[in-house]
């Protein structure tokens, strides 16, 4: 059974991590914010630092999403850190590539004819974060222990 649940963690974290992207891309958050905060700023400069903040923000939401994830289930199952990305190593790129292809043909209703550049790399740009948020996630302690000398009082 564990053996079970490692290989499906590692099959479907990188629909999770796609997943937020997308809806990252759909709701245009960073926009949201950028029009609502970075509008007053009155120096160019500043302005554009403004916009790069919200840009990078929001690219690092889906990396610290799937190490929260990972660290919560790690916790939950009791299960390896590393066996959980191994798992996400091999299963990873066939996870990317499955839910893309049960999106072409949702949306096209036939399976795609070819893969594109623009493809290829936005697959390996998902399996990246996808690797980094996991890792960050089972590199993580289980829990921080408390030094009780320090919280006597």
């Amino acid at each position: 059974m564990e053996a079970m649940r490692r290989k499906l963690f590692g099959f479907i974290i990188p629909w999770f991590t796609a997943g937020l992207l997308i809806l990252e891309d759909y709701l245009n958050l960073p926009w949201f914010f950028r029009k609502r905060v970075c509008l007053g700023i009155t120096d160019v400069e500043w302005s554009l630092r403004c916009h790069d903040f919200f840009d990078l923000l929001f690219l690092a939401l889906p990396l610290v999403a799937v190490a929260l994830v990972t660290w919560l289930l790690r916790r939950r199952w009791n299960a390896d850190g590393l066996s959980l990305f191994t798992s996400t190593v091999v299963l990873g790129v066939p996870g990317i590539l499955a839910l893309f292809i049960i999106i072409a043909v949702a949306v096209s209703k036939r399976l795609p004819t070819g893969i594109g550049e623009e493809f290829t790399i936005f697959v390996l740009f998902v399996y990246l974060m996808t690797l980094v948020g996991v890792a960050a996630g089972a590199l993580a302690p289980r829990h921080v222990p408390v030094d009780d000398e320090a919280h006597g009082e």
